[in-house]
């Protein structure tokens, strides 16, 4: 199947990740029991439920302090994650990637808490049912799978809550293979309201994905300095048995869970690569890594395009500089 079609679609996006389950090559992704994250901290987005949860627990397991970034079921999240055993902390922040002044609201309170970041695991993401707009008349997905991460990491990094040091401190973002199905982007009209309906959602969250994954380059040529420096790590972790499709259709769950359950990974084993790029000793100098799974491999072209990623960098923060402004006028 096309690499440009195969998330064209929630049947086709269905049956890749089926397919990929099955045929995908294996890489090693697996840590010595030395590589340990011990009295580093780490932040989780999205950490309530599915991935993220299981990536927060593993982190747990290797010994850091982990903070969880969630919208909703924080005490619950952070009993589950403390019950792995870790030697470290477990603390709860809240976060809405809907709205920006949920976004600056906890850089400000990171960094006023005194806390340092180690690794930023950017987790969250959302399917909708279809379009909708945020409270900044943004498109809700697109400003929660990529324009809020931008917004995070400006602020964690003006905030001296992310550091670049010569023991560099890792970002590791959770993508997708469905980048590579997208059309290339206006980044004239990033900001410009899109309407879509449920069978237009697939091929959109491509869209937003792409977004993502050429910021990820563009960040990436941004901190890798010679000295002090932060690593810059992405991924798809495959399909996972999840409930980022809660908003399908009634008349679809029944469908997509068995299937879900049949033949995608669970989250805790689609948490092993994003732990290795969070711990791993063997990308200690490293930067740009991207994984598909388990298997190291190059993003689509046009997201590492410098060219793309300039101007997706200089259209993506006047975008979030128009929405505060027009959130201040409201």
């Amino acid at each position: 199947m096309s690499e440009t079609r195969r998330h064209q679609g929630a049947f086709l996006a269905t049956f890749a990740g089926m397919i990929d389950r099955v045929r995908a090559p294996r890489g090693d992704v697996s840590l010595a029991a030395d590589e340990r994250l011990d009295g580093k901290h780490v932040l989780v987005t999205g950490a309530s439920r599915g991935l993220g949860r299981a990536i927060a627990r593993g982190l747990a397991r290797l010994g850091a302090n982990v903070h969880v970034a969630v919208r909703s079921l924080a005490e619950e999240t952070v009993a589950d994650v403390r019950a792995q055993g870790g030697r470290g902390t477990v603390t709860a922040w809240r976060l809405d990637l809907e709205r920006l002044d949920s976004v600056d609201a906890l850089a400000t309170s990171l960094a006023a808490a005194d806390v340092r970041l180690d690794v930023l695991v950017l987790n969250a993401g959302v399917v909708p049912l279809a379009s909708r707009t945020t409270p900044h008349g943004l498109d809700m997905m697109l400003q929660v799978n990529a324009l809020s991460n931008m917004r995070l990491v400006d602020r964690l990094l003006a905030g001296r809550v992310l550091v670049p040091d010569d023991v560099a401190p890792r970002i590791v973002v959770v993508g997708s293979e469905a980048h590579r199905s997208s059309e290339p982007i206006d980044w004239t009209a990033l900001a410009t309201p899109r309407t879509y309906t449920t069978s237009q959602v697939v091929s959109e969250y491509g869209r937003t994905k792409l977004v993502l994954h050429t910021w990820v380059a563009e960040l990436t040529r941004r901190l890798g300095g010679p000295d002090r420096h932060i690593e810059v790590h992405h991924l798809c972790p495959g399909a996972i048995a999840s409930s980022i499709a809660r908003e399908a259709p009634a008349w679809a769950k029944p469908l997509l869970d068995l299937t879900f359950r049949a033949f995608f990974q669970s989250p805790d084993v689609a948490a092993r690569p994003v732990l290795y790029l969070a711990a791993s000793r063997q990308l200690a100098g490293q930067t740009g890594v991207y994984l598909h799974m388990t298997v190291r491999k190059e993003p689509a072209a046009l997201s590492m395009e410098p060219s793309q990623g300039a101007a997706g960098w200089k259209a993506g923060h006047e975008v979030l500089a128009q929405a505060d402004f027009t959130s201040q006028r409201s």
